[in-house]
């Protein structure tokens, strides 16, 4: 996650929230970086992913957009991604 350009903003604080729990602050920079967080999940049960962003908007670009999220990958705790 990152916020690059076009985004106005330098940095921009998220919040992850992983299965329902608990929210994770992240302070985000420009550049996309990869974060490894943990969370508690059942084998066969879906991992919800909830990210809360700010949003802004640009002359000349689509409204209401937010942080860049490349993707996300899922690993079992203890295993080498």
């Amino acid at each position: 996650m990152g916020t690059p350009f076009p985004s106005p903003l330098e940095t921009s604080e998220v919040r992850v929230t992983l299965n329902g729990g608990a929210p994770e602050r992240i302070t985000l920079a420009r550049e996309v970086r990869a974060y490894d967080l943990r969370a508690l999940a059942r084998e066969g049960e879906p991992l919800l992913v909830r990210i809360d962003a700010p949003t802004w908007s640009r002359p000349g670009e689509p409204a209401d957009q937010g942080v860049r999220v490349e993707g996300i990958r899922v690993s079992p705790a203890g295993s080498t991604p």
